[in-house]
């Protein structure tokens, strides 16, 4: 009832910090939010309320809008070359290079042939990964080539013992252990590769 009977104006004057904690609030929940969600920090350019005299915050300044567009590029580019060198070296290391050794030791029931193979899904897949090393890469502010073939060799390296220690406890799809520990090796040295691709296409431009 109080708070119904005051008028806005004598609010604003009257308790101007609880109306500036109130924004603060909000404006650090919502600057957490977008940080999570997009791996970006939204700064802050002051300027003051002259009517009311309170001080108030700008969501994003224009500096920051430009450098959290050029980032967003980077992970782009970076995700597209990765996307296309982890294709490229699939192709050349699982088709030609170890074709024999995967027919030998791969169960081949569960494999498609090259004329059936569904392309969209496995472009996107190879996308998806390369995506995944630029994204990371930005958050953790890698750069230098030694450092994305360090984070890209981690990476592919858990990814790899996860899902084919999977395969092998739950399925027929490697026809012994030895099959398992090439594969994880070779997604691992992929990774690695893949890695320093990324974080070179993200440093382009720096000086």
């Amino acid at each position: 009832m109080f708070f119904k009977k005051q008028p806005a104006d004598l609010i604003l004057n009257k308790y101007p910090q609880l109306i500036t904690s109130t924004n603060n609030f909000y404006r650090h929940l919502f600057n957490r939010m977008f940080k999570f969600s997009t791996g970006f920090t939204l700064s802050a350019k002051k300027y003051n309320h002259s009517k009311n005299g309170v001080t108030s915050k700008s969501f994003l300044s224009r500096e920051n809008l430009i450098l959290n567009i050029m980032k967003s590029n980077k992970i782009l580019l970076g995700g597209i070359a990765g996307g296309v060198t982890f294709f490229l070296l699939g192709w050349i290391i699982y088709g030609v290079l170890l074709m024999d050794y995967t027919t030998a030791n791969y169960n081949q029931c569960a494999m498609r042939p090259m004329q059936d193979m569904i392309w969209w899904a496995l472009i996107l897949s190879n996308l998806a990964f390369g995506f995944l090393l630029s994204i990371v890469f930005s958050w953790s502010n890698t750069t230098g080539i030694m450092a994305g073939a360090k984070v890209g060799a981690i990476i592919g390296l858990l990814l790899s013992l996860s899902i084919d220690l999977s395969y092998y406890s739950m399925s027929s799809m490697f026809s012994n252990f030895t099959a398992v520990i090439v594969d994880i090796i070779v997604y691992t040295i992929m990774s690695a590769i893949v890695g320093v691709v990324v974080a070179w296409v993200m440093g382009m431009g720096k000086k």
